[in-house]
This record gives structure tokens, C-alpha cells and sequence, in this order.
């Protein structure tokens, strides 16, 4: 057990409230089996001492009936105060009524009621660790994309024009993050809009369809960049943080989204990984509950990802419509890659020594220190490549060239 007087600790921590010290001991061994820390306190009193130190809580086991007050109406102060703190009301008084009625409006996590089984009582301390995590993880990523725009603007005058665009530098956080992520966004961007024409749709629904297809994969920053490619087959033999990651990430980009005002998309990016008779994820949703767009995403996103040649992708694509594809938004697609071969062109990574003339760059080059050095689609000439080496030499170049194939 942890005291108040104690430095935080980098172990997730939870503040027990109960007047019965064997009940707060029991509560605080659960959570230490747990690899979590543990706070006491035998009232009211007491936890606002402990909330005024500098311990970042993640949740609270607090007993309804206490000395100085009632355990709920503390937490419905802690809603305000402390929102990110998970709260748990325990208590052998229960009126049902009101545990509902507090857990529906947001002002506990769960009601446990006295006497508990230790076992429940640990799964729901895991479920609230897990879920505050998830809080600060989300909170991070707004964080961090917040905080680019301003570093961006330093970096490179040259992208001042598109960083006025929310959208535009999403488009380039991802593509720092991981140039192979970006450029696979960007081919299922152009082939959901072909979709999208396929279907008629109007014009504010085709930039709408093609932002979704630019962000679909932004929750993923918030993941390695080695579990990217299991996105479609296999994923789920990662071990359980990469897999939860990737279980959540349709979430986590619709979360951060909904944050950045987009309109329709979140609803389209959270299920782009349902499949037609509702065997997909996050939700299970099937049939007319998943969007059209997010349909119209799904299918060049698993044809572009499946480790497959792209004639046996088209071929898996067949075979699945109607079970994970949307038969119409599936055939469309099919006729398109039938109709316009050159839409499957993809890239390829280079060495620096193997660049040649006549060749086009499919990523941005830049220097060390964050200059661009050549942009995206800038086809390459002697004395270009002559500058690049030169460049080299003197601020050698550290991430990886793309060329289109």
C-alpha cells in the first residue's frame, strides 16, 4: 500500500474509501494482485487528503455509507472534479434504483454489493484500469496531434499551405508515423471514390468518402507499426496489448475525428472493419446498420492489405461478398480493377544509391532536421539526384525511400 505522502507511482493506482479497515484491506490486496498500487482512506475526509496529492489516480472503490457522507454523492463530485478517475460504489445497502439510475448518467462505473466475491470484485478493478487507460491513451493521441500542427509550422514552410487543413495534416502525421500506412491510406481513398462514382454518389458524399479513406487507419498511431500488416488476416494470434489495439483502433480513429469536427466520418471510420453479415469488429454490426461509405472502404482496404498477390486478392474479394464484403460496393470494385488495370500500380522502396532517372517519388524526402528536401510525385532527374546525394553527404538522409512501381 501506497501513502499519500509518497511520490506517484508509474503502477496504475486506486484510492479505496471505507470505514471498515479488514474491508479496505481486502479491497486494497485485490488491487495490489493486480500489479496496481493502493491508497486508504476511512471517509470522505480523508480521500480529498489523498486527491490532493500529486498521484494520478485511476479509479475509486468508495463505500456508500460513510462516517461524512454518502459514497455516491462523492462521486458524483468526482464526475466534475476528477472525471478520468474510474468510480466504483460498494455497499451492502443497495438500492437498485439509484446504483442504475447513477451508472446510466455517467456518475459511477459499477455497483458492487456487500458481501462480494473477491473474483468480481478484481475483474471489475481490471475492467476500470483498462478502461482509464484507454481515457488517457485517447487523450494522448489528441494531444499529440494538437501538438504537431505547431511543430509541423517550424518544420517546413513549405507545408504552411496545408497545414491550414486539419485534414491535410492528419494526412501527414500519418504519413511521419509510417510512410507504408499513408500511401496504403491514400490507394483506398482513391478506390473507395471510385466506388463512391460507381454509385452516383454526390459530391460532398465522395470528399466526405474520401477523407474517411485518408483517416481510416489513423487510430493505428496509437499501435506498433509491426502489427499493421495483420489487419486483415491473422491479427489475432498478437499478444493481447498489439491486439487490443488493433481491436479498437476503428474506435480510437472515430474518436479522434469526432475531435476534429469531421461530420459523417467518425460514424464511417468506426466500421470499416464490419463485415456484411456481421462478423466483423468492433460491434458485430451486419447489414444496413454498417454505413454504405464504410462499406465502400472495407473492400480496397482488405484488398490492398491481404497478403496475397493482387490477382488472389481480387479472388478473395469475390469469394467473401456477401459474408465480410457488401455485394455491390465487392462487384463495383471488381469491375473497376477489371476496367482500369493501372489503378493496382503500387510502390516500391529504394536505395539511395539506386535512384535513377525518370523515376517519381511516392513519399516526401526530407532531411534530418525536418526540411523537405523533394515532395511527393517529383520525378526524378541527374541533377536531382546529384543534390540528393550531395545532401547526403553532408546530413545524411535516415528514412526510407518510395518510388512508384
Amino acid at each position: 500500500m501506497q501513502s499519500p505522502s509518497q511520490p506517484a507511482s508509474p503502477k496504475p493506482t486506486v484510492l479505496i474509501v471505507d470505514d471498515e479497515p479488514q474491508i479496505r484491506n481486502i479491497m486494497s490486496d485485490t488491487v495490489e494482485s493486480l500489479d496496481c498500487d493502493s491508497i486508504q482512506a476511512a471517509d470522505i475526509s480523508q480521500a480529498r487528503q489523498a486527491l490532493e496529492q500529486p498521484i494520478d489516480l485511476a479509479a475509486i472503490l468508495c463505500d456508500q455509507r460513510l462516517p461524512d457522507g454518502s459514497g455516491l454523492d462523492f462521486c458524483r463530485e468526482l464526475k466534475k472534479t476528477s472525471p478520468d478517475m474510474i468510480r466504483i460504489l460498494i455497499t451492502g445497502f443497495p438500492d437498485m434504483k439509484v446504483a442504475v439510475a447513477a451508472i446510466n448518467d455517467g456518475e459511477i462505473f459499477r455497483f458492487v454489493s456487500k458481501p462480494f466475491e473477491v473474483s468480481e470484485l478484481r475483474g471489475i478493478i481490471r475492467e476500470a484500469i483498462d478502461k482509464n487507460r484507454l481515457v488517457k491513451e485517447n487523450q494522448r493521441l489528441h494531444s499529440a496531434l494538437v501538438g504537431a500542427n505547431d511543430q509541423l509550422q517550424k518544420a517546413n514552410a513549405s507545408l504552411q499551405k496545408a497545414l491550414s487543413s486539419s485534414f491535410a495534416l492528419c494526412v501527414d502525421i500519418i504519413d511521419r508515423f509510417d510512410h507504408v500506412l499513408a500511401s496504403h491510406s491514400s490507394r483506398v481513398a482513391k478506390w473507395a471514390v471510385a466506388i463512391g462514382k460507381q454509385f452516383a454518389l454526390s459530391q460532398d458524399q465522395l470528399a466526405t468518402l474520401e477523407i474517411a479513406g485518408q483517416m481510416h487507419d489513423i487510430g493505428l498511431i496509437s499501435s506498433s507499426r509491426s502489427t499493421h500488416g495483420n489487419q486483415q488476416i491473422g491479427w489475432e494470434e498478437l499478444s493481447p496489448l498489439p491486439q487490443t489495439a488493433m481491436h479498437n483502433h476503428p474506435k480510437t480513429g472515430a474518436e479522434l475525428t469526432r475531435f476534429l469536427q469531421y461530420n459523417d466520418v467518425p460514424e464511417i471510420l468506426i466500421a470499416h472493419h464490419e463485415w456484411f453479415n456481421g462478423g466483423g469488429y468492433p460491434y458485430g454490426l451486419a447489414g444496413e446498420r454498417v454505413p454504405l461509405l464504410s462499406y465502400m472502404i472495407a473492400v480496397p482496404d482488405a484488398y490492398d492489405e491481404v497478403p496475397m498477390s493482387r490477382s488472389d486478392a481480387a479472388k478473395f474479394i469475390e469469394e467473401n461478398l456477401g459474408i465480410r464484403f457488401h455485394p455491390e460496393a465487392g462487384r463495383a470494385f471488381l469491375r473497376i480493377l477489371n476496367e482500369n488495370p493501372e489503378m493496382t500500380k503500387q510502390e516500391r522502396e529504394v536505395l539511395l544509391t539506386e535512384l535513377q532517372n525518370g523515376m517519381k517519388l511516392s513519399c516526401n524526402l526530407y532531411s534530418p532536421t525536418g526540411m523537405m528536401l523533394v515532395p511527393k510525385g517529383q520525378s526524378l532527374t541527374p541533377k536531382l539526384i546529384q543534390y540528393i546525394h550531395q545532401h547526403n553527404l553532408s546530413d545524411p538522409i535516415t528514412q526510407r525511400i518510395f518510388i512508384e512501381s
